[in-house]
């Protein structure tokens, strides 16, 4: 069992302690993923959980999920679970290695305070239930910082990796499998927060600023890409 792994089980075991019962069917997996975006606000699919509590679908975890699951056990985000002093590896056998770049940890830093200080913006600006208003920009706005903070973060999560073995098969399915639902997560998030401000969104608006979202979140992962190509020139 691989570092890696012995995290994500002992993420594992500590999801099904606050949830309260083991986690094996996708039924269970949709009532997770209710759990999950009540606490969190990340809404993911069924499908996501499925491929952490159901193995045998032969489809790794990706990083939104992990770090979906560990702010849903208390913690800021996927990287902060590994590297917290009070989480060690299931076989309590190794350590997560120190961070290569002082970068990695200040960016994701970054980015976490960017999400609570627009969530705070936010949560102040209004609420609909005290007659205030939440204007429809302040909807997108919110829902792009969050998310071009959520891709720092998990663009960071894989540059942690740069120095081993496979980490250019290691970004490009990073890449893969974090643009292919990027699109549709997004709509659904502008969908759902402007639902929450009583704020009706066009699906022509929902397509825009989706769209405008989703180049710069993918423009962040391809630079992953761009790096790894840089270093190989240099070298």
């Amino acid at each position: 069992m691989t570092l890696q792994e012995q995290y994500i089980e002992r993420l594992r075991g500590m999801v099904v302690i606050k949830y309260g019962r083991d986690i094996a069917t996708v039924e269970e997996c949709c009532t997770l993923a209710e759990a999950v975006a009540e606490a969190t606000d990340m809404r993911l699919s069924a499908n996501d959980y499925a491929s952490l509590f159901i193995p045998q679908r032969g489809v790794a975890p990706r990083p939104v999920t992990l770090s979906a699951l560990a702010q849903y056990v208390g913690y800021d985000s996927w990287s902060s679970f590994c590297s917290s002093s009070d989480v060690t590896p299931a076989e309590d056998s190794d350590i997560l290695p120190t961070p290569r770049y002082w970068g990695v940890a200040i960016l994701t830093a970054l980015a976490v305070i960017v999400v609570i200080i627009t969530a705070m913006l936010l949560l102040g600006n209004g609420d609909k239930e005290e007659g205030q208003n939440v204007s429809a920009e302040t909807i997108i706005s919110s829902v792009e910082d969050r998310w071009l903070a959520r891709t720092v973060e998990e663009c960071n999560a894989v540059r942690a990796y740069f120095d081993e073995d496979g980490y250019t098969e290691r970004v490009d399915s990073f890449i893969e499998d974090y643009c292919t639902t990027l699109y549709d997560d997004i709509s659904a998030a502008l969908i759902y927060d402007a639902e929450q401000f009583g704020i009706e969104l066009s699906d022509e608006d929902v397509a825009l600023h989706a769209e405008h979202i989703v180049t710069s979140c993918s423009a962040m992962c391809q630079s992953l890409s761009i790096e790894i190509d840089t270093t190989l020139n240099a070298d």
